[in-house]
């Protein structure tokens, strides 16, 4: 798992300053670990803590989108969450 450490949340923190005019989707992705259910919970409760950050970070909610991804869409890679900006005038 990767973990950032301060300076590289300082680094993030700048970087979306420059994100204003992006889209962000997060992705939380389960694992085959466990009860559907559980992981499905597991994945959302990553998301939301994901999504309160960055508008903690100055993205506006509206800005976010999210997106359970089910264990048979993933593979091997297991439990995690992917954040992904979109330029809004690419969209």
């Amino acid at each position: 798992m990767l973990c950032l450490n301060e300076i590289q949340k300082i680094d993030l923190r700048n970087w979306l300053k420059d994100q204003t005019n992006s889209t962000f989707t997060i992705s939380g992705f389960a694992s085959s670990d466990g009860s559907s259910k559980r992981n499905k919970e597991l994945a959302n409760t990553r998301i939301q803590a994901t999504r309160q950050w960055l508008i903690a970070n100055g993205i506006p909610e509206k800005n976010i989108k999210i997106k359970v991804v089910g264990i048979n869409e993933i593979g091997e890679k297991g439990r995690r969450v992917e954040l992904e900006a979109i330029p809004l005038s690419s969209q």
